[in-house]
């Protein structure tokens, strides 16, 4: 892989991160989901996911657990 698709790569994953978790706050803001319930779940997703996507799902806990507002 060259430069260039790393760089497209990475920016959509980190665009993908940012959607998730506005939209996540939203849903936290209307009181259809708590965060805490959210990241409980988060953390189990995440240790029960293999290789490179418990990494993934870390950055989004972290998204989550800062908030997005």
């Amino acid at each position: 892989m060259d430069g260039s698709s790393t760089d497209e790569t990475r920016e959509l994953l980190i665009g993908t991160w940012v959607g998730v978790a506005m939209i996540v706050e939203m849903l936290i803001e209307q009181g259809l989901v708590s965060r805490e319930d959210l990241l409980l779940l988060l953390s189990r997703a995440q240790m029960a996911a293999p290789d490179r996507r418990s990494t993934a799902l870390a950055g989004l806990r972290l998204l989550v657990e800062r908030g997005f507002a």
